[in-house]
Parts: structure tokens; C-alpha cells; sequence
């Protein structure tokens, strides 16, 4: 994928911008009604900590980095995370990683390695899923110049896509990198994560689903997006 390094450092710039506001992420109507919205409180911008999310509490580790060589013509991106939580439902766990490697010329950059986030999931110490998201491709990721994401997540037998949000709910032009990602069943939206600013999970009332967009959510928030290096 080929991308405008200006560009992405514009879209960042208003990125970190909307995070210093409570901007939200778009959401359609009927799936803001349809979920309950539950805020990720001490997952901040740090390395490790201590969180609170939907009545549990849990730990967290992150980090990343970003390796240039060749007078800045090689970059090479990597980052890992991880989780512990325990809530109603049990204890939920995820260890995650990174990888993406881009080669520079000027104000070029050219994707050699895509970004690929992959993470194994557990409950109650019991393997239960992954988490796969990986960029867009292709000249429609050119053309758009921003980094759409797609994945899935499969936890404890439950399935659900996964696509980036790049739209505030205000009007906006779309940002880059990703604002935020929407969990579907069978191409209906069922629940979303809001990563920009305060941490915000809008999962379903009950239901399999509603643990699935749980650990997704979790998971999503221990990345440290590679834009931000």
C-alpha cells in the first residue's frame, strides 16, 4: 500500500487534536440504541497499568517500536500487548503483537510488510479465541489514503468481523488512522469500540456476542497504533 507520509502526519495531527475533545465516533443510530455504552477507565497512554471496565477490574501491559535504517529509508514497526481482566463473566485474557515494515523515498512511503495485529485470547486460563486484523490493500487503500482495517475475532465459539471507523460523529472529514472498530454477526453491526480520547465500549445487552465485543474491545485497546511513532 502506498501512502503520503505528509498525509498520514496530517491525519494523525488531527487525530491527537479530536482525542483532546469528547469527539465520539460515528455510530448509526439504531446500534447506539441497541448497546450499552461502557467506558475502559485507567487505560490511559502509559506502558502498564491498572484499568476499570463494565463493574471488573484489570492489568495491562504495551509497547512498541519503530527501527530506521539506512539514512531513514527502512522502517521497521513492531509493538505488543497484553490483558487481564476479571468481571462477571470470568476472567478474560490476551496476549497481542504487531508487525509492518515501510520503505521511504522523500515524502513516499511504500507498505512492504502489511500491518498484521494478531492476538491469543483465553477465559478462566483456557485458550478461547484469536483476534486477526490486518490493512486494507490495493489501490483502494491508496485512493482513500487512510489505513482501513478488517479482521475477526473468534472467542468461546462466537464470530465476529471486525471494521475500522474513521468518521466522527461530528462533521469531519475522515481521519487516517482508525478512530475506532465495529463488530458485526452476519453483516449486522452488533457492537464498537471508541479508541479516540476516552475508551468507550458499546456492547449488546447479553449474549455471546456481548462477551465476544468484550474481548475485542480489550484487545483493540492494549494497541499502540504504529501511526503514533
Amino acid at each position: 500500500m502506498i501512502n503520503f507520509r505528509l498525509l498520514a502526519l496530517a491525519g494523525t495531527m488531527a487525530l491527537s487534536l479530536a482525542g483532546c475533545g469528547d469527539n465520539r465516533i460515528a455510530m448509526p443510530a439504531d446500534l447506539a440504541a441497541s448497546t450499552e455504552a461502557l467506558r475502559i477507565s485507567g487505560m490511559g497512554i502509559g506502558r502498564r497499568g491498572d484499568f476499570d471496565f463494565a463493574g471488573g477490574r484489570g492489568t495491562f501491559t504495551r509497547g512498541a517500536d519503530r527501527i530506521s535504517a539506512f539514512s531513514d529509508f527502512l522502517d521497521r514497526y513492531s509493538g505488543a500487548g497484553t490483558f487481564r481482566f476479571t468481571g462477571a463473566d470470568g476472567v478474560i485474557e490476551g496476549a497481542c503483537r504487531y508487525r509492518a515494515e515501510d520503505v521511504n523515498q522523500g515524502i513516499f512511503s511504500v507498505r512492504t510488510r502489511p500491518f498484521i495485529y494478531q492476538c491469543r485470547l483465553g477465559h478462566n486460563g483456557r485458550d478461547a479465541g484469536e483476534l486477526v486484523i490486518e490493512e486494507e490493500q490495493g489501490m483502494r487503500a491508496a485512493a482513500l489514503g487512510r489505513d482501513g482495517r478488517h479482521g475477526f475475532i473468534v472467542y468461546r465459539g462466537t464470530r465476529l468481523d471486525i471494521h475500522s471507523i474513521h468518521q466522527m460523529a461530528t462533521p469531519t472529514l475522515p481521519t487516517p488512522q482508525p478512530l475506532g472498530y465495529r463488530f458485526l454477526a452476519d453483516g449486522r453491526a452488533v457492537g464498537a469500540v471508541d479508541l479516540n480520547g476516552a475508551k468507550t465500549v458499546y456492547a449488546p445487552p447479553s449474549g455471546q456476542a456481548r462477551e465476544a465485543v468484550y474481548a475485542g474491545s480489550l484487545a483493540l485497546s492494549v494497541l499502540w497504533d504504529p501511526a503514533s511513532l
